[in-house]
């Protein structure tokens, strides 16, 4: 089967490489952007099956990001992360569709099983679709 897409959106570039790092080594593949507006631009290029976002990103923030993403597909998953300790964010990510929200800093074992959780539900959801 083939490898899913994972978009990593966050403008802390040591951040980012740690999570593409643990991305490639579990077999997936990653497009990355610094800015929500950024990963729209390369989302409506490409084909995005999971998208890890900070919310906190310079410009648009992560929350209305996503907001864009999920009118274009409704059922891409989106990994909210954030160092905000904001209950109201973590109800805002949800209520927008958040398949998950970590909070700062989180263990690469917890964003790990998060994106597993994730690709396994896009990977039963893309199989329904060709049946």
């Amino acid at each position: 089967m083939e490898s899913l897409s994972v978009m990593v959106v966050d403008d802390d570039p040591a951040l980012q490489r740690l999570i593409v790092t643990l991305l490639l080594t579990e077999g997936y593949r990653v497009v990355t952007a610094s800015s929500a507006e950024e990963a729209l631009s390369k989302s409506a290029e490409e084909t995005i099956d999971l998208v890890i976002t900070d919310i906190d990103l310079p410009g648009m923030d992560g929350l209305a990001m996503m907001h864009e993403l999920k009118e274009r597909d409704p059922a891409i998953p989106v990994i909210v992360v954030t160092g905000s300790r904001s209950r109201e964010r973590v109800w805002a990510a949800y209520r927008g569709g958040a398949a998950d929200y970590l909070q700062k800093p989180f263990t690469m074992r917890a964003l790990s099983s998060s994106v597993r959780l994730a690709a396994a539900v896009t990977k039963r959801d893309r199989q329904a679709l060709r049946k």
